[in-house]
């Protein structure tokens, strides 16, 4: 029986969320198309009906996983009615939080894929780079401009910064996690405490 083209539609975006899903837990090399197909609940033979290659898959993936994240961001402030201080201070610490740590694969697709993309083919890192951008813009409107004469305006820079010192946070936390627990959590406390005192 043919599927029409909602069907069709709707079995790829699974495909779609199940690899972000995947992908960010287990990494790009760590989960096969097999794998993959299976935890979205086709088999292999219909991957190529959607997708030309894995490295195909893992380019859209990456743009749509970060056009999420930086849509999201945008909400969460549209939500708090503006970059507000304690809007963002929330957004720090939930970032920097123990059950983010332990989620890779529902957190930031920056500090989940951020060194797999490293070792992957142009495809992959140029979409990594436009959706960074993109998730940077987001980052930038959702920052306290200050008040009074503190206001200041918000540059990329600023929004670069931060998110260097989030994503590393992350990253070293995770790498430690399991094996020095006290170490990650020392490791996402400072972090916090010194974004939030500087957003302060």
């Amino acid at each position: 029986m043919r599927l029409t083209k909602d069907q069709a539609q709707e079995n790829r975006q699974r495909i779609l969320a199940e690899a972000g899903r995947l992908f960010r837990e287990c990494g790009f090399d760590g989960i096969g198309v097999d794998e993959l197909m299976h935890a979205a609940g086709f088999t292999r033979g219909g991957f190529y009906n959607h997708f030309a290659s894995k490295n195909d898959l893992m380019a859209e993936v990456t743009t749509q996983v970060l056009e999420t994240a930086a849509t999201n961001l945008d909400r969460r402030m549209e939500r708090a009615e503006g970059a507000t201080r304690d809007a963002f201070a929330a957004y720090i610490a939930n970032y920097l939080s123990v059950p983010v740590r332990d989620d890779p694969g529902r957190s930031c697709p920056i500090s989940s894929l951020g060194v797999d993309v490293i070792r992957q083919d142009a495809p992959v890192r140029k979409a990594f780079a436009e959706g960074l951008k993109t998730y940077l813009a987001s980052l930038a409107r959702a920052m306290p401009t200050g008040s009074g004469r503190q206001r200041k305006p918000v540059t990329r820079n600023d929004a670069i910064a931060l998110l260097a010192s989030l994503v590393g946070a992350m990253v070293m936390a995770r790498c430690v996690a399991g094996v020095d627990e006290e170490f990650s959590l020392e490791v996402l406390a400072a972090v916090r405490k010194h974004l939030l005192r500087a957003e302060g």
